[in-house]
């Protein structure tokens, strides 16, 4: 992205399956997105030595889930995507004012759940289409569309000057 351009719009998108024998009714998750305030290495995080958490961006009080069989033996019985708003965090990281550690999702509370196992797909899945995603939209810098709109304009006024102009026969 353009370091002139505007942050107009940022979603993470996730993919959640559960892992269940009986969790009916649907049950409900709320998580929480919190931005890294320390730089870490992937390679060597353990749960000894995680990254420090800075502020909460974001809650997401619901998952739509989607019951995918009634039979228990069927895994994964649940999934869904969630869709959480990083309008803020990608401009501040975009515009400078804060660094670019990353973020935490973590689970707050769940409801209605009965036991099983709930993930949160990662870039690593087997199914690109379930991999996380963050989709960016953006605004060009105003000036360089209108500096480019005139330019083009400028070109087509004098191509429609040249063409009118009578053509002058070679003189031998």
């Amino acid at each position: 992205m353009d370091s002139s351009a505007t942050v107009a719009n940022a979603e993470l998108i996730l993919s959640h399956l559960i892992f269940a024998q009986n969790p009916f009714p649907l049950p409900t998750f709320s998580f929480t997105l919190t931005e890294i305030a320390a730089p870490w290495d992937e390679a060597t995080a353990t749960w000894n030595n995680q990254a420090t958490l800075g502020t909460a961006f974001s809650t997401v009080d619901e998952v739509h889930l989607a019951d995918l069989s009634e039979d228990p033996s069927v895994q994964p019985r649940y999934s869904g995507q969630s869709t959480i708003d990083l309008t803020d965090l990608v401009t501040a990281w975009h515009e400078g004012t804060l660094p670019n550690n990353g973020f935490a999702y973590y689970m707050e509370t769940s409801f209605g759940f009965h036991g099983g196992d709930h993930y949160i797909v990662s870039s690593d899945h087997e199914d690109p289409a379930l991999r996380p995603r963050l989709a960016v939209t953006y605004v060009p810098e105003p000036g360089s569309s209108i500096l480019f709109a005139t330019a083009g304009l400028a070109f087509l006024v004098r191509r429609s000057r040249g063409a009118s102009l009578p053509r002058r026969s070679p003189e031998f």
